[in-house]
């Protein structure tokens, strides 16, 4: 029975004190007995000149006593160690409690003392501190004070499961403890193995449930809450988690994975709740029992603290147990025509458990997979989904752990690094872009055999790498720019295989946006390579450090080419190209009121970058598989958001923008109704000269300037008009060149 708000507030915690103390004197005395014991009765048993098979008897019996004493002595003082822990947690946890309802009666409410029950104390000092009309007006809003009243009362509540799941867990284990399991002296005696570490009996109590649901056996509604009870109060106990996953073994944990997946696919209601709970909890569990000392940046696999630390006993469990998951992980849990591999249960289980992973045990861990189909010679073809797959398990767990790297961007870059610190450099972003084949399924009908496209092929992958080249989770709106050194690698990297692999140009489908926010992270990159203004972006093929920070470069023939498979998407190519042409207003906002040729290369680099744009935004319209309208609007509406600015890290090239002169919401209506018309052009080379969309916008950029520093364009001020004319020219280079590259043929 659970324990109640009342239990607890009343419950005199200090007999567990007593108690203790008491098992404690008791242990003591055992062992005063023991060497009472060994000195006048086991030691003149021999001194004297009794033989035979009497005296054999005696000592033998002597001997049981005297490790029944000993045994004694070990059972009580365990017992006294827990007690001890107990009283202190426990006390901790009641506290916190106490804590909780004094904040309540602070905030105004009253709990009832039997069912913690939270209401409103109108007689409270809060309220009697306001005015009558103030408390009239929170009266008004009975919803919101019930909503609050629940808000409590559910505080409450949950530090009291906290609690109880606490009380179960000393209540286990002090049931086992005394538990006779040393296989010596009398059957069923005391035990001289007990140990005063709640948490490994808890553990063994768990790993016997564990293993009987791997097993395929049903647990009580009884087991399935203890189960979980025990999962959950320890989930972040490494001395627990450890014991757990020692005892279960790599093999019981991809069953129970897979059971877990099973009974969360068929079950519902209140049983399909507890399972997916205990899910999570076994995943935290896994997370917590494989944590590795220190970043694996700062320690990484291969280093002399790396090679300490695996010959320590938690170094050695982990290495044990991912030894143990390579062997499971490749072991068919399913049948021959519809194989059900470890690592598949294993990988699903982790992603749905949210849980946070050492990026040492994902890297381990992605990094046996690659050298699992690498010696299988299937380059992931063994993970095929056949028929539909087993119930609520990823067919393909590689793709599946670069998920869960997605949600770690320092974890998804030292994976994705090909160049890493010591022990860490891999070909892991070459082998998934290359050459590995990424999986599909197939359906095998009794005369046919049909192959079906998986419509997630490759999202984990590409949210990893997203999250890898940029350093902020996939989708987050951040400053854009200022890369570290491996993050950078990783972008390079990506768009040279991209290339290499022949389909920049054709972007599997779920890495068009997730490329298409690497590219617009990486603009105050893209904008030098496009502009080929810059000494060292036209000489430097690779990432590079200068005195203020990274830079990343790569071909402007590749840029086009990724930047081309990204525009399949509409609306990853718009915000690509929202990003340059707020980066080109940045610069424009610094530009100084001169003639000088800081302004000109102003100019001239926007021109040519927004050229390049249009070159690519041509080669789409005209690609005959589009409709190209209705692609050239969502293109316009995500050009033009202007409801949140964009930032950018300040660079050599581009000093931070002063907010007084910022452009932000400038957009191009004529730009916009120019590219509209743009759709309708056939593909001539002559009618690739008439993409100048991008140009509209720098000369408006370009007026923009020159009013906020007093000049007046038009014939009146040469200057502008010079300026306008020199980044005509130059968009109309960097259109031609970018079309080119795409379009050989219009040269």
């Amino acid at each position: 029975m659970a324990l109640t708000f009342h239990d607890v507030m009343t419950t005199d915690l200090t007999t567990l004190r007593t108690a203790s103390e008491e098992w404690k004197e008791m242990g003591d005395k055992f062992g005063k007995l023991k060497t009472t014991y060994d000195r006048r009765v086991r030691g003149v048993l021999g001194k004297g000149h009794w033989v035979g098979d009497g005296f054999d008897a005696a000592a033998a019996l002597g001997n049981v006593t005297a490790w029944e004493f000993h045994a004694a002595k070990r059972e009580a003082h365990a017992v006294a160690e827990m007690l001890g822990e107990a009283y202190r947690e426990l006390k901790k946890l009641k506290k916190a409690l106490e804590d909780l309802v004094k904040d309540a009666k602070k905030d105004g409410y009253q709990v009832d003392p039997q069912s913690g029950r939270v209401t409103v104390d109108w007689n409270a000092e809060k309220w009697a501190d306001m005015t009558p009309e103030q408390i009239r007006a929170v009266k008004k809003d009975p919803g919101a004070v019930s909503a609050a009243e629940d808000k409590w009362t559910q505080t409450l509540k949950d530090q009291v499961k906290e609690i109880d799941r606490a009380d179960f867990g000393y209540r286990v284990a002090l049931e086992r403890v005394t538990k006779d399991v040393d296989g010596k002296g009398v059957q069923g005696g005391f035990n001289g193995q007990a140990q005063g570490d709640p948490e490994k009996y808890e553990a063994q109590r768990a790993g016997e449930l564990g293993t009987k649901l791997a097993d395929g056996d049903d647990l009580s509604k009884k087991e399935l809450a203890e189960f979980r009870t025990l999962l959950k109060g320890n989930e972040d106990d490494r001395v627990f988690s450890r014991t757990f996953l020692d005892g279960l073994g790599a093999d019981k944990s991809v069953e129970l994975s897979k059971r877990l997946q099973e009974l969360g696919y068929e079950r519902d209601g209140s049983t399909k709740t507890e399972i997916l709970a205990l899910e999570k909890s076994f995943g935290r569990t896994v997370s917590t029992a494989t944590e590795v000392p220190g970043d694996i940046a700062k320690v990484p696999p291969g280093s002399p603290e790396y090679k300490a630390w695996l010959n320590t006993a938690d170094g050695r469990f982990y290495d044990r147990w991912m030894n143990g998951l390579r062997k499971a992980g490749m072991k068919n849990y399913g049948s021959n025509t519809d194989p059900v591999y470890g690592y598949q249960p294993f990988a699903s289980m982790l992603r749905n458990s949210g849980a946070k992973f050492d990026d040492h045990f994902l890297y381990r861990l992605g990094g046996d997979i690659i050298d699992a189909e690498k010696n299988e010679k299937s380059k992931g073809d063994i993970w095929t989904e056949w028929n539909g797959g087993s119930p609520g398990v990823d067919n393909d767990p590689l793709d599946t752990v670069l998920d869960v790297m997605g949600k770690q961007p320092d974890a998804a870059t030292a994976f994705l690094d090909p160049k890493g610190g010591q022990g860490l450099d891999n070909d892991h972003l070459k082998y998934l872009i290359e050459d590995r084949r990424w999986p599909q399924g197939v359906l095998n009908g009794m005369y046919t055999v049909q192959e079906v496209k998986d419509p997630t092929s490759q999202a984990g992958f590409a949210r990893a790498l997203e999250a890898a080249a940029t350093g902020h989770p996939p989708g987050e709106d951040t400053t854009l720019g200022g890369h570290r050194a491996d993050q950078a690698r990783v972008a390079h990297q990506a768009i040279e295989s991209f290339v290499k692999n022949g389909n920049a140009q054709d972007l599997p489908e779920n890495l068009r946006e997730p490329m298409g926010r690497i590219l617009k992270d990486y603009t105050p990159d893209t904008h030098q390579i496009l502009s080929k203004d810059n000494h060292d972006y036209n000489t430097k093929n690779g990432v590079w450090k200068d005195d203020v920070g990274v830079n990343m470069s790569v071909p402007k023939k590749h840029l086009v080419e990724i930047m081309r498979g990204v525009a399949d998407d509409p609306k990853a190519f718009g915000e690509m190209y929202r990003a340059e042409r707020q980066y080109s207003l940045d610069a424009f906002s610094r530009m100084p009121d001169n003639t000088g040729r800081i302004t000109e290369t102003t100019v001239q680099e926007a021109s040519a970058a927004m050229g390049a744009y249009d070159g690519v935004r041509a080669d789409v319209i005209f690609d005959d598989k589009y409709k190209k309208t209705v692609w050239s609007a969502d293109f316009n509406h995500a050009a033009s958001l202007t409801s949140v600015g964009l930032d950018f890290t300040p660079t050599k090239y581009i000093p931070l923008a002063d907010g007084a002169y910022r452009v932000v919401d400038f957009v191009s209506y004529e730009a916009n109704k120019d590219r509209v018309a743009e759709a309708a052009l056939e593909a001539t080379k002559k009618n690739s000269e008439q993409f100048t969309a991008g140009q509209r916008e720098v000369d408006g950029m370009v007026v923009e300037w020159a009013k906020k520093h007093g000049h007046e364009p038009g014939d009146k001020d040469k200057f502008v008009e010079a300026l306008i004319g020199a980044g005509q020219t130059k968009h109309g280079e960097g259109r031609y060149e970018a079309l080119i590259h795409l379009r050989p043929d219009m040269g």
